[in-house]
């Protein structure tokens, strides 16, 4: 019982300092990734604080691996900052390499 308890604890420490972002976004940059070979990095600047602090404050970061769920938040974010829609980026609390946060799940939002 003590260890369940223990562990449900830990999961809500954990989610409770994730960031969450709603609104419009600054900027969405792909490159290669510096970190795993052979994928593609996506950096999105919400222009909001994020979990993670320092020069990259306002970031969120995905890497995509070919054929993932990251290709399709990928042409989720290019629609959206073509469209100027808003977007819902719930990050995982932990910081990459670089300070960014890395995401958890994004959601489209229909046109305002």
């Amino acid at each position: 019982m003590k260890i369940r308890l223990m562990f449900a604890g830990v999961l809500l420490a954990s989610a409770a300092h994730a960031s969450g972002y709603t609104g419009t976004l600054q900027k969405v940059q792909t490159s290669a990734s510096p970190t795993t070979s052979g994928n593609t990095r996506t950096s999105i600047n919400t222009g909001n604080v994020t979990s993670c602090t320092g020069t990259y404050a306002g970031w969120y970061s995905f890497d995509l691996p070919s054929a993932s769920v990251g290709s399709v938040w990928l042409a989720t974010l290019l629609a959206a900052i073509t469209t100027n829609n808003q977007v819902v980026i719930v990050g995982t609390g932990t910081c990459d390499a670089y300070g960014l946060e890395i995401v958890e799940y994004i959601i489209a939002l229909p046109p305002a």
